[in-house]
């Protein structure tokens, strides 16, 4: 009942406090809350479609992300033709992937 209550005052104030938890971490930030647009949902059912050839790798650190370059570098110079998506937690990590590996 608790947690109910709680998720209810949750769903009901994130519309006004939104922005100020936004502020400093607009990068993804509504990713990260689940709102997708149009153009992102349609490239992510692309990416995995069913019966794809698709790697996903998640990173979490920046750390995580310099050690998934090489990994993406070996799948492509080995051949490898399927999509690629990198995902990262934070607005540092996306950078660092952005600066990277670009549109690899």
């Amino acid at each position: 009942m608790i947690l109910a209550l709680y998720q209810a005052a949750g769903t009901v104030a994130f519309p006004f406090i939104k922005n100020s938890l936004k502020r400093g971490h607009e990068i993804g930030f509504d990713e990260r809350c689940g709102i997708y647009d149009a153009a992102k949902i349609e490239a992510i059912r692309a990416a995995f479609a069913p019966g794809g050839n698709n790697l996903w790798i998640h990173a979490v650190s920046v750390g995580e992300v310099q050690a998934a370059s090489p990994i993406v570098t070996v799948a492509r110079e080995g051949g490898y033709s399927g999509a690629i998506t990198l995902s990262t937690v934070t607005e540092t990590g996306a950078r660092n992937a952005n600066a990277l590996m670009g549109d690899r």
